[in-house]
């Protein structure tokens, strides 16, 4: 059985998380430092408990995206978007996609 790896992630304070890290002016320098001290993949903690996980690399931005391994589900606001666009790359629903997939 593989062993799970947490995704690496800087420190940061209680009720705020990683929010003062990141540079308000220049937010992808400060993403860009977090990759060279973090890698590839790292996940940042905001404010109200909710979690920023970031991709940097191809490999892993590919590999995200494999329908077959990840299953994306739209809520909140994209929810609310695919009542007007219908689906898309970020707007598609979960049975869509699944009904999709068994066909192919």
């Amino acid at each position: 059985m593989p062993t799970i790896t947490p995704i690496p992630s800087p420190p940061g304070l209680p009720l705020i998380g990683n929010a003062a890290q990141i540079d308000t002016d220049s937010q992808f320098r400060s993403f860009s430092m977090f990759a060279d001290k973090y890698g590839e993949i790292f996940r940042l903690h905001l404010p109200g408990g909710n979690h920023l996980v970031l991709g940097n690399s191809y490999r892993i931005v590919d590999e995200l995206c494999d329908e077959k391994r990840f299953v994306k589900i739209p809520g909140g606001v994209l929810g609310e978007i695919r009542n007007g666009v219908h689906d898309g790359l970020f707007t598609v629903s979960f049975t869509v996609l699944q009904s999709r997939l068994s066909a192919s």
